[in-house]
């Protein structure tokens, strides 16, 4: 049940980031400082 529940908040915060990104409430230096995966997810599709 823990399982669900961590994959469920991580997908929260990668979107709730993503959505960020696009309201333009992040620049690239402050991705640059968040971890390969997360980069990966916020620049897929630009």
């Amino acid at each position: 049940m823990s399982e669900i529940f961590d994959y469920n908040s991580r997908a929260k915060v990668m979107l709730q980031l993503r959505l960020f990104k696009f309201q333009g409430l992040l620049s690239s230096e402050q991705i640059a400082g968040f971890s390969d995966e997360v980069q990966k997810h916020l620049n897929r599709g630009d």
